[in-house]
């Protein structure tokens, strides 16, 4: 399918092998995030990724000329472009002649912090009640069903691995004493979702 919507340029944009953002999320090994150590790298990154949504060859065709040429003339401008950083594709895509940004950008952020040893099972196995916490801040700090969709990103394993994360502490003597904290990045990707026949849009 990808192929057929962008041709060699999916190459230029999104590197050789490119997988859809979705396949990237699913076929990461969760395992390897390591709570424990704060610099640890192994964690799901990716400068930028496609998500083609309902997009497909039929429905490529019964779009309209302009919005091909739009979509053809962007791969054009992003496939020239060396940087695919964050700043970088979202500054190219908003200078981008061919496209209007709807709105400005969106940014937010918030903590989902437990203060007490109570709140977690130090035994490492995730807490049913934390697992659904985190799900519904996540998805409240996402405020976008289109992104989720379109990441598929599974709430239920990020939520399981910050529920686990009171293994980390050594004991409720140890937190207690150094009052220790223990944060790590679990994912870090940017999404370009595809304009389709219901959505006839970029969405970064």
């Amino acid at each position: 399918m990808a192929a057929a919507v962008v041709g060699p340029l999916l190459v230029g944009v999104f590197g050789e092998g490119a997988k859809e953002v979705g396949n990237l999320v699913k076929n990461f090994d969760w395992s390897k995030i390591n709570v424990r150590d704060s610099k640890n790298n192994d964690y799901l990154h990716t400068d930028l990724a496609p998500s083609f949504g309902k997009l497909n060859k039929p429905g490529l065709q019964e779009m309209d000329d302009k919005l091909k040429i739009m979509i053809a003339a962007t791969m054009k401008i992003l496939a020239k472009q060396s940087d695919k950083s964050w700043k970088a594709v979202l500054s190219t895509m908003m200078q981008n002649e061919f496209i209007k940004a709807d709105e400005s950008e969106i940014a937010r952020s918030d903590k989902l912090i437990k203060n007490s040893s109570s709140d977690f099972k130090t035994d490492g196995s995730p807490d049913a009640t934390i697992v659904k916490e985190v799900k519904s801040w996540f998805t409240k700090l996402i405020s976008d069903d289109d992104v989720l969709q379109s990441t598929k990103i599974d709430i239920d394993v990020l939520g399981r691995i910050v529920a686990q994360s009171g293994a980390t502490i050594d004991s409720f003597e140890t937190f207690f004493a150094k009052r220790e904290k223990h944060e790590q990045t679990l994912i870090d990707i940017g999404v370009l979702r595809f304009p389709d026949i219901e959505k006839p849009y970029f969405k970064l």
